[in-house]
């Protein structure tokens, strides 16, 4: 993301501008008063690089994950994804979204920060769904649809403060919970 200065109190603030992919405007992002170093990563960033290294990761593996996919949707099923003999596994993915969303540089409070975390992990086994699926050259429309996750968590993040949203937020994590087995 490109550097950008801005006009502040008297003399200028570095930070950078996210920008969508395509068209649209940008977000300027403000940092610390030392500059941005590999320490300033927000939240959007962290979920997309989370998610790239996951697919590369099991990616050796893709049709193995293909064939088990079917079983791993079954509720009632051993390996059920969503079902009793995997809580304990869910737990602890579900504790590595909080960590990813509580050691962000831009992590809302905690409470915020566990709803977060539950949209996030129910995002990325959706988006591991649809990479499984894709059949674009080299997965590119699961990048596509990576860089758009991060693109839309760095317009919505800022404004999760506001009443509203964090109302959207907190009924989406309320309604996500349950299949999951309860809060993060």
């Amino acid at each position: 993301m490109p550097e950008v200065e801005v006009p502040a109190s008297g003399g200028t603030a570095k930070g950078y501008l996210a920008e969508p992919e395509g068209e649209g405007p940008g977000l300027v992002v403000l940092h610390e008063w030392w500059g941005m170093d590999d320490t300033i990563t927000p939240i959007a960033d962290r979920f997309a690089l989370a998610m790239q290294a996951k697919i590369a990761q099991i990616a050796p593996y893709r049709d193995a994950f293909g064939a088990l996919f079917g079983a791993a949707l079954t509720p009632n099923s051993g390996v059920a994804v969503l079902g009793d003999q995997t809580s304990d596994i869910r737990g602890r993915v579900g504790q590595a979204f909080y960590g990813l969303v509580r050691d962000a540089t831009d992590a809302p409070r905690e409470r915020q920060a566990r709803q977060l975390a539950t949209v996030l992990y129910a995002l990325h086994l959706a988006l591991l769904l649809f990479w499984l699926h894709d059949r674009s050259p080299d997965q590119r429309a699961t990048d596509d649809l990576i860089k758009l996750a991060r693109d839309t968590l760095a317009w919505v993040r800022p404004v999760l403060r506001v009443p509203p949203v964090s109302k959207v937020l907190a009924r989406l994590a309320r309604a996500i919970e349950p299949v999951f087995g309860g809060a993060l």
